[in-house]
């Protein structure tokens, strides 16, 4: 079966994502979301983690087929954007929030030499990896205080240089 088949909560939430732009447009209150975490306002989308989703000079017209094609303005450029890619968005902005809530986790524990969009990556001696890796993975899996209800899984591996990693 195709995926749209297989998971109809997903494809649920592209669609209320997308009648979240539509709720944008027009500077009107809209939640979507676990118990309507995500909040549509007349300045963006605001998400439990306290982050905003904005998307400025967002306007409106007739897609061929597919009903309204939405699109904004990202530096003089129009983007078009639609509810899968609003859910991207989402999903992208609160794994930053959790790798930034753990980074100040382990803020005297290990040294974070940098956050690269969902992933952290410190700096320890070879004699420290093994507590390290496994302070890290309890930092990434911890209940967020902005959202408890939300399963945080991570993997956690070491190398000599960050390329090795993946």
């Amino acid at each position: 079966k195709r995926f749209r088949d297989l998971s109809p909560h997903i494809t649920q939430l592209w669609h209320d994502a997308g009648d979240g732009l539509e709720a944008l447009r027009n500077g009107e209150q809209y939640a979507f979301g676990v118990d309507g975490c995500i909040v549509v306002k007349a300045d963006g989308m605001h998400l439990p983690s306290g982050r905003m989703l904005r998307y400025p000079g967002l306007e409106r017209e007739k897609g061929e087929g597919f009903g309204w094609q939405y699109s904004y303005l990202n530096r003089k450029k129009r983007v078009k954007i639609y509810g899968a890619k609003v859910v991207e968005n989402i999903t992208q902005s609160l794994a930053g929030s959790v790798c930034s809530d753990a980074w100040l986790r382990l803020k005297n524990k290990i040294h974070i030499a940098m956050q690269v969009h969902d992933e952290l990556v410190g700096i320890v001696h070879q004699d420290d990896i093994g507590v390290a890796c496994a302070q890290m993975h309890a930092a990434l899996t911890a209940p967020v205080k902005w959202l408890p209800e939300l399963p945080v899984a991570c993997e956690v591996s070491h190398a000599w240089r960050y390329g090795e990693v993946k």
